[in-house]
Formats: structure tokens, C-alpha cells, sequence
């Protein structure tokens, strides 16, 4: 009897040292479940605090750009059409651009490192400029122009806005009145590029196709992150050969600003 209870008491003892146990394991289980879960969750916003900085900083980098190129464009931009018409009449690159010797059949640009002021007048055949810089942004600015056709669209719309007579810009208002059968008119398209992007090794690569869209693949193609802003302007020059065959040409010019606008980053 004696022995019987003695066993039955050491497999009561055994068995409530297993309980223990597996109570015991069950407990670290579930605390390493609940580290586990503490140390994914602290990982996870941890990342997505890095994201957010990254994505702040990006978004940051990509408003200077913008404000960089956005500047540039508008210091032009916002002269005068009257201001642009006394450039046109002296010593200056946009003279340079609409100068009588310029062979048509070529697209003349200015392009400068610094801003419009310092441009310097080529050709897309000759060697581009080298824009060398230190600076985290860099940035270079190109006007192109180019002689407009009796079919495009942007003769019709000079056509439309001449036939009002608004004459506060041209040269000489005192000879606006030109008889049609005597004029000829030369219509010119002048566009304004300015470009800022982050410095990089490879952005010596991309300041020679500075035209229209090739830049932008250019910039593109090298994951160089950028900000282009352009501005257009329609100029028409109105050539008047008097009856006196010695007398000399006079020259009526009117400047129009069309546009501006920004090519986006194809990768943003």
C-alpha cells in the first residue's frame, strides 16, 4: 500500500515538473515571438524613416534644381519686348543671332556657363562649349534661332497678331504704315534653354547636344538628375526698300514672347 502511494506520488511530482516545463517553454516561446515582432516593427519604421528622408531630400535637391534653371529663364524672360528690340539693334548676341550675314541654311546659337550676358555666338557644326564646375548644381543656358517658313504655324499666328497694330514695340513708329507690296518679312523662332542639373563625372558628356530634346536623353541616359526650363519668343523683321534705289534699307523689328515651360525628368 505504502509502495503504491509512493509511486503514485512520484509520478504526481514528475508530472507537474513536466507541466512546469512546457509552461515554462511556452512562456519563452511567446517573449521571443513578442522580441521578434518588436525588433520587425522597429526594422520596418527605421526603413521607412530612411525612405522619407531620402524622398525629402530628393524632393529638396529637385526644387533647387528647378529654381535654378526657373531663374535663369526668367532673366531673360522678363524684359521688355521693347528691351529685347534695342538688343537686337546693337552689339550684342541676339544682333549677332539675326545678323544679315548669318548663312540660313545653319542653326546659329549663344551659349554660356554663367547666364545670357556672357553668351557667345556658334553654330551647331562648330565645337560645343566645356562648362567646367565645382558646384553641387550645375548649370548652362543655349538660345537657338531658327528662320520660320510661310507654312508654319507660327507665321499664321504673327499674321493674326499683326493685323492688330499694336506698334508700341517696333523700331521706328513713325514708319509702321509700309505698304505690303514693298515689305518683306523675316520671321525668326528663338528659344531659350537653361538647364541645371546635379554635378556629376558624367556630365561633360551631355553640354553637346544642347538642342531641343537631346539634351534631355542625354541626361536621362547618364541617371543625371536635372531641370530644364525654356522660354520662346517670335521675331519678325520687316525690311522696307525705298523707292530711292540710294537709299539704304530700313529695318522694322517686333519681338513676341510666346512661351515658357519645363521639360520634366523622364525618370521622376
Amino acid at each position: 500500500m505504502n509502495k503504491s502511494t509512493n509511486q503514485f506520488n512520484h509520478l504526481k511530482v514528475l508530472s507537474i515538473k513536466t507541466y512546469d516545463k512546457l509552461q515554462s517553454g511556452f512562456v519563452l516561446l511567446v517573449v521571443l515571438v513578442v522580441l521578434l515582432f518588436i525588433s520587425g516593427l522597429t526594422a520596418l519604421m527605421m526603413s521607412q524613416n530612411s525612405v522619407d528622408v531620402r524622398s525629402v531630400l530628393y524632393h529638396q535637391n529637385q526644387y533647387k534644381l528647378f529654381i535654378a534653371a526657373d531663374k535663369a529663364v526668367m532673366n531673360l524672360w522678363q524684359l521688355s519686348p521693347k528691351h529685347l528690340v534695342h538688343m537686337a539693334q546693337t552689339d550684342t548676341w541676339l544682333a549677332s543671332l539675326l545678323s544679315d550675314k548669318n548663312d540660313l541654311t545653319k542653326i546659329y546659337t549663344a551659349q554660356s556657363c554663367n547666364d545670357w550676358q556672357t553668351f557667345s555666338i556658334s553654330t551647331l557644326d562648330d565645337p560645343p562649349i566645356q562648362c567646367h564646375h565645382t558646384a553641387p548644381i550645375v548649370s548652362w543656358q543655349a538660345t537657338y534661332i531658327e528662320p520660320i517658313g510661310a507654312n508654319h504655324y507660327l507665321n499664321t499666328l504673327l499674321q493674326n497678331t499683326l493685323s492688330k497694330k499694336s506698334a508700341h514695340d517696333i523700331q521706328n513708329p513713325d514708319q509702321q504704315a509700309v505698304n505690303d507690296d514693298t515689305a518683306h518679312y523675316e520671321i525668326f523662332h528663338l528659344r531659350l534653354y537653361a538647364i541645371a542639373a546635379q554635378n556629376s563625372q558624367d556630365i561633360i558628356q551631355c553640354q553637346e547636344p544642347l538642342y531641343q530634346t537631346r539634351i534631355t536623353t542625354c541626361l536621362n541616359d547618364h541617371g543625371i538628375i536635372h531641370k530644364i526650363s525654356v522660354a520662346e519668343w517670335l521675331i519678325w523683321r520687316q525690311k522696307i526698300q525705298k523707292t530711292d534705289s540710294s537709299a539704304e534699307a530700313a529695318n522694322a523689328i517686333r519681338i513676341m514672347p510666346l512661351r515658357t515651360y519645363d521639360i520634366r525628368s523622364m525618370r521622376e
